[in-house]
């Protein structure tokens, strides 16, 4: 089967199938650029077929319940929502906190960011936190993706966000025991709780 790029690059892949095959297509053609011997090709086609290497960001579970439980936890009515409810009422600079790895000491500019405000990420370029993370933290090669494996030997499936009287917010990589989670847990775990 042939595909044009316009398809390769721009066709919606909506099903779980629909998404592997996409993988697959995506994978063939990076190899094979690869393989082309022509350096800035597969360079300029991973630009165009993948994010960038290091853009991440740090979901929020139950991001809504979450700003609304606790408007003013990142900053001031940085959690508060427009008349939509799902857009953040604040610009991102006004939603801008200083982030700090607890386990390194490290502290990045970070912002609220996304639909329902379900992410944090960091401020100015994306792969700064993923720079942090991927490489600093998880020690993981380009493109090699984060698994839940690789989570669960490290005895991390969680985060835990803490805010100090100064205004930063601590952060740190936890396992939380899902069958004593502590009181104020969100996301997975707590809806696991509930069932």
């Amino acid at each position: 089967m042939t595909y044009s790029l316009e398809e390769i690059l721009l066709k919606k892949w909506s099903t779980k199938e629909e998404k592997a095959e996409m993988k697959k297509i995506r994978t063939a053609l990076i190899n094979f650029a690869q393989e082309s011997g022509i350096e800035r090709l597969s360079e300029k086609l991973e630009k165009l077929v993948y994010r960038p290497v290091s853009e991440v960001y740090i979901p929020l579970p139950d991001s809504k319940k979450f700003h609304d439980a606790r408007p003013d936890f990142f900053g001031h009515n940085v959690g508060t929502f427009d008349e939509t409810g799902k857009k953040l009422a604040l610009t991102k600079e006004e939603r801008t906190f200083t982030l700090r790895f607890l386990s390194s000491g490290d502290a990045i500019e970070a912002y609220i960011n996304q639909e329902s405000g379900k992410a944090i990420q960091s401020v100015d370029r994306q792969d700064i936190l993923g720079e942090w993370l991927l490489r600093g933290v998880f020690q993981l090669a380009e493109r090699e993706v984060l698994t839940g494996k690789k989570l669960e030997s490290l005895e991390i499936n969680g985060i835990r966000l803490t805010k100090f009287k100064n205004g930063e917010i601590g952060i740190e990589f936890i396992w939380i025991d899902t069958e004593n989670p502590p009181a104020d847990v969100i996301g997975w775990v707590s809806r696991k709780g509930k069932k």
